[in-house]
């Protein structure tokens, strides 16, 4: 077992590398979004899913807000949402748009790490969302997990998207002899990312360790692939070279997204947790 002392520094200097390598795409991070048909798809079957369990006026706690895309959307949604990123760059992303919508009174956000969310207001709320893979950034899970139950209500709801161990496109890497890329979600020690030249660690979670986490006190309400036939978003020229076939992969996916084994197989997931009592 590592030393606490050592855990603790690689948690900051992750914690540093996310949070530089973020900040630095944060003014492109938008456009990058508009450009990439697979994101669009992705973000809006996510937020169709977690709309199927919200009523206006409840409230949410987002984890790993980003430029604060999600947050609008749920806002204008009727719900009122606190926003959490460590990422400056992000946030002043986000202040913009609060400013230039006056949505002051529905949307509020705070700079603060997954890992240090005993730093938040001790509000109970109805629902934490966490989108794309944020926490895969979490060297142990587990943690951050063990922490959301006092920011949630009884009957609230976590809805987590989270990159698996498995990804069904990137095994199929193998085939070309891109075995790195087939098998980098494999390493239990995580595997590095990049984003505008900068890295960092990835850390790849399945459902049931997610489940786990939450241990008895949550029901599972659903799990769901977000991109298991449809490729990962990093693939975004398939939807234009090959239409016929892309609508065909959309079709299985909307068939099978929430099935066993394939919701463990696409390169992110869905899971929804109730909290029982």
């Amino acid at each position: 077992m590592k030393n606490q002392t050592i855990v603790d520094t690689e948690i900051i200097r992750q914690e540093e590398e996310v949070n530089d390598a973020f900040s630095k795409q944060s003014g492109i991070f938008d456009s990058l979004e508009i450009d990439n048909e697979l994101v669009l798809l992705i973000r809006n079957n996510i937020r169709q899913h977690v709309l199927n369990y919200t009523t206006p006026s409840q409230t949410m706690l987002e984890l790993n807000c980003g430029t604060g895309l999600d947050a609008m959307f749920f806002v204008n949604h009727g719900l009122f949402v606190h926003a959490t990123d460590n990422a400056h760059g992000m946030l002043n992303q986000l202040q913009q748009k609060v400013i230039l919508y006056k949505l002051h009174d529905k949307l509020t956000f705070q700079k603060c790490s997954f890992n240090e969310l005993g730093q938040l207001e001790q509000k109970k709320h109805h629902h934490v969302f966490s989108n794309f893979g944020g926490l895969n950034c979490a060297p142990d899970l587990k943690d951050v997990i063990k922490s959301l139950d006092d920011l949630l209500e009884v009957g609230g709801m976590a809805h987590l998207v989270i990159m698996p161990r498995f990804c069904l496109w990137e095994m199929l890497f193998a085939v070309k002899g891109l075995f790195k890329l087939a098998f980098r979600r494999f390493s239990l020690n995580g595997s590095k990312s990049q984003v505008e030249g900068l890295s960092f660690t990835t850390y790849y979670y399945s459902p049931r360790y997610v489940q786990k986490a939450f241990g008895n006190n949550y029901e599972t309400r659903s799990i769901k692939a977000m991109g298991c036939f449809i490729p990962p978003t990093y693939m975004d020229q398939m939807p234009k070279k090959r239409p016929n076939f892309f609508k065909k992969l959309v079709r299985l996916d909307a068939k099978y997204a929430d099935k066993w084994p394939f919701y463990n197989l696409g390169d992110h997931f869905i899971i929804s947790m109730q909290k029982k009592r």
